[in-house]
């Protein structure tokens, strides 16, 4: 699993306009991908899903949530893990000034 990649555009003409652009998630049905919350930034719980590897993933991405905060002695904190089958995007990165 990853983050996407991202950087930000910023137009040449006036007026000036600036877009933050990601890499491209393939969620189509067609594919069989699909958008998954795997742990929201309201609680540290991972989600269960009937599928085992969405859930296997989700209590991975939980445990590495844990092992960083730990790493960070509690500095650095990231939740609201979501995105497709492989690819993350949008997380909260919280830290402690």
């Amino acid at each position: 699993m990853y983050f996407v990649s991202a950087g930000i555009a910023i137009s040449e003409s006036e007026p000036k306009q600036v877009f933050l652009v990601e890499e491209h998630i393939n969620t189509s049905p067609d594919t069989g991908g699909m958008w998954v919350k795997y742990l929201n930034n309201d609680s540290p719980v991972p989600k269960l899903f009937k599928d085992p590897e969405r859930t296997c993933r989700s209590l991975f991405l939980s445990f590495s949530q844990h092992v960083q905060y730990e790493l960070t002695e509690g500095n650095v904190f990231i939740s609201d893990y979501q995105g497709g089958e492989l690819a993350l995007t949008d997380p909260q990165i919280i830290t402690s000034p």
